[in-house]
Order: structure tokens, then sequence, then C-alpha cells
């Protein structure tokens, strides 16, 4: 596996392309922090400066050298002074009156398509405005070809300090992603197999469990229970997608809650870090991470007291999945979110709802618990 031994930030786009190669190879990586243009020659000015001086012997070659090099210097564009990155905040709207539970129930339901293949059977989970929790999956082994020359066994992240998991395609056979540990070292898999994956079940139900708790589907059998004060904000895996890519974040929500002051649309987007020009910007021209939390903007205008997210650090970058975490700790609803980014899970859920052979266990004692349960499970397969 390779890894990334340094990062480059380029801060200069319009600089000449063999002068920036010429100057990153003078300078060390992370060695100064220039403000602009000007700071850097100056600075490699004076370095060019020095080495003319360390030698007598050739001081005309190196002299030809260095004004050469200076020359290319003088070319460079004046540019302005580097904006300093202003830190993502987000802060989900909690002006709401707090009441009592049962908020959420699913009281004994059972769920199928086809009643050959049930999802759930007699179903029952429930949850408060207190409530944050995570719906996942039990794993399992699967057996399958690795690309790599040197097969990885996958057992082995369930004896680390830390589960790192990265999402691959999509399997056949109804087999749903691949969850790899990129940071394994390569080992040798006993010779009866060719290399370990922990997958997911298709079908586990983890959808249509949420989409069973927003009653937009309907129980076979069982009950559905929710306080006649529940709003809820969903956010969707796909909610990105469905934005209208031809018009500003501030049109976007004047279309869906029309009728209200500009400076309110406005307010509510600068909740999530999108203000000034980039409001009225095309959202087609935002990044990803920008277009989510215009999502997530729009989600919550209406002001919910109950989230059930689904998949909701897709597209976010590291900062914005922080900021995310912290916004959802300081609401003062209750929150269901399926997620496979352990850090975003320790961050904010306090308990598990693992979907297995039909039904849900809890899982109270996070994450720790959860992987406690898979070693359980592998240990009963005979793979631990």
């Amino acid at each position: 596996m390779a890894t990334c031994a340094e990062i480059l930030r380029s801060e200069f786009p319009e600089i000449d392309g063999q002068v920036f190669d010429y100057v990153t190879g003078v300078l060390h990586s992370g060695s100064a922090d220039f403000e602009s243009v000007d700071d850097l020659v100056e600075a490699v000015g004076e370095l060019l400066q020095e080495v003319s001086g360390d030698s007598k012997d050739d001081a005309s070659i190196r002299a030809s050298q260095v004004q050469s090099k200076l020359k290319m210097l003088e070319k460079l564009p004046e540019l302005k002074p580097v904006d300093k990155e202003l830190e993502v905040v987000m802060k989900f709207p909690d002006g709401f009156e707090k009441f009592s539970p049962p908020i959420l129930q699913l009281d004994e339901v059972d769920f199928y398509y086809d009643p050959k293949h049930v999802i759930f059977s007699r179903l029952s989970v429930s949850a408060d405005l207190e409530s944050r929790i995570c719906v996942v999956w039990l794993l399992f082994l699967c057996f399958m070809s690795w690309d790599s020359p040197t097969p990885i066994c996958a057992v082995d992240w369930l004896q680390r300090e830390e589960i790192h998991w990265s999402r691959g395609q999509g399997l056949s056979q109804g087999l749903c992603c691949t969850y790899a540990v990129p940071s394994l070292q390569p080992q040798a898999c006993p010779a009866d197999t060719k290399a370990w994956h922990v997958v997911g079940e298709n079908g586990a139900g983890k959808s249509t469990m949420l989409k069973l708790l927003m009653g937009d589907l309907t129980p076979v059998r069982g009950i559905r229970h929710a306080h006649r004060n529940l709003k809820i904000g969903y956010f969707s895996q796909h909610h990105v997608e469905q934005l209208d890519l031809n018009v500003s974040a501030v049109e976007l929500l004047s279309r869906k809650f029309p009728g209200r002051p500009e400076e309110e649309y406005r307010h509510q987007l600068g909740r999530y870090g999108i203000s000034g020009e980039l409001a009225v910007r095309p959202v087609a021209s935002l990044s990803g991470g920008q277009k989510s939390r215009v999502a997530f903007a729009q989600m919550t205008m209406p002001c919910p007291n109950f989230y059930i997210l689904d998949e909701p650090t897709n597209h976010l970058d590291m900062e914005t999945i922080e900021a995310l975490g912290c916004a959802l700790n300081n609401f003062r609803g209750g929150v269901i979110l399926v997620s496979h980014d352990e850090r975003f899970i320790r961050l904010v859920c306090q308990e598990l709802w693992v979907c297995e052979g039909g039904g849900v266990t809890r899982v109270e004692g996070g994450f720790d618990q959860y992987r406690a349960l898979l070693q359980e499970q592998f240990r009963r397969e005979g793979f631990l």
C-alpha cells in the first residue's frame, strides 16, 4: 500500500510551472510560511545570494546562475496575501419545546416486500429526544479473490486499537459494499482461503428501518408510535444529488420555503458556512462539501426536533465531519443515523442498533462493545 510522505498545498496557481518547480526544489517542505509571492521571492533571493558566496573559485559561474534565477523570480506575478481558511462551524436550530417520551417507537413490527424474504420480524425499538443512535449491521467473513498479489487477513483489525474502514465497490451475488482495512500490513492468510474481506449483508434493513421510523413504509404487522409534536428532518445519502444545481443556494431555499425575507435564507446558509458570494453562486459551482452544507441548511430550515441521517458524511472533508459531529452533540433533539465512519460514530453516538437476522440488537456500550460482538462471532466461526 502506498502512502503519502508529503502534501504540497498550492496557494499560487498562476506561478509558472518551471519556476514553481525550482522554488519548491530549493525550499524544504514546511520550512516557512509565506503570506505572499513577495515573501517567497525575498526568501529565495536571499538563499541564492548565500549560495553565490559559498565558493570563490567558480564565483563567475555561480553569479551567472544566480542572475538567471533572479530574473525568473522577477517575472512572478504580484498576488494578494493568502486568505486564511475560516473554521467550519455548523449549528442545528433547536428553538423548540422539549416533550416527554415516548417520542418514536416501533412495536413488534414485521416487514417484508416478499413473504419468503422477511426483512424484520417482531422488531421493537424506541428513541427519544436524548437519543444518539447509529444503525449498523453485524459483519461476517466472506472469502473472495483479492487483486493484491499479497492477500490481507481482515480478521487482524479486530485486535487493533482503531478500526479504519474504506468503502469499496459493490459486490455481486447478494453482497453489498466491501469494507477493507487500509492500515493493515500484508500477512499470509490460511492456505485454504484466498483472502478475507469484512462485508455487510445486502438487505440487512438499515434504510428500510429508517423509512419505517419516518412512516414512509407501513408495517405488515405491528405499530409505529410517534409523538404528535414529533418533527423529523431526513437526510438521505443521495440528498446532494437531488439539489437543483442551476440556481443559487439562496434561491434554492426561497423556492423550498417561499415568502421569507432574503436575509433569513442567508442567515440559515451562514449557519453552515455558506455565506457571502458562495450563497449566490449556482450550486453546480460549489464543491461537494459545500453542496452537502447547502443540503443541511435546507433540511434544518423547518427546525425539526429529530433527525434521521443516512450516510451524512458522504462528500465531507474532515473539518466538516467534525463540525457536523459537534453540531449534533449540541443539538437538543434526537438523532438516528447510518454511517460507516467510525470516528464520526464515536464522536456522536451513544448507542448502536445492530441489524441481524430480521431483528435488531441494542448495543449501549458503543463501538467497543460492537467490536466485542464481532470478535465473539468470529470465534464461533473458528476464525479467532
